[in-house]
């Protein structure tokens, strides 16, 4: 919370090649941009006190076999 999210992947369409998406909003932002559902395209140069990101793992469930208690 706090600041603009990185949520974009290398996999992810985009209309320049050297831009990022990012999410959210900063503490500087005003309301419409402190919403989740806004996006904006940065620079991959750009630095900014506001933007951060949030680490992640997807977790996969391991299937049991029958035998196993």
């Amino acid at each position: 919370g706090n600041v603009w999210e990185w949520v974009d992947s290398k996999k992810s369409e985009r209309p320049q090649p050297e831009t990022r998406i990012v999410k959210g909003g900063g503490w500087t932002s005003d309301k419409k941009q402190a919403r989740i559902s806004f996006r904006n395209h940065v620079d991959l140069k750009m630095k900014n006190p506001t933007f951060g990101l949030r680490c992640a793992k997807s977790l996969i469930k391991e299937k049991r076999n029958r035998t196993e208690k």
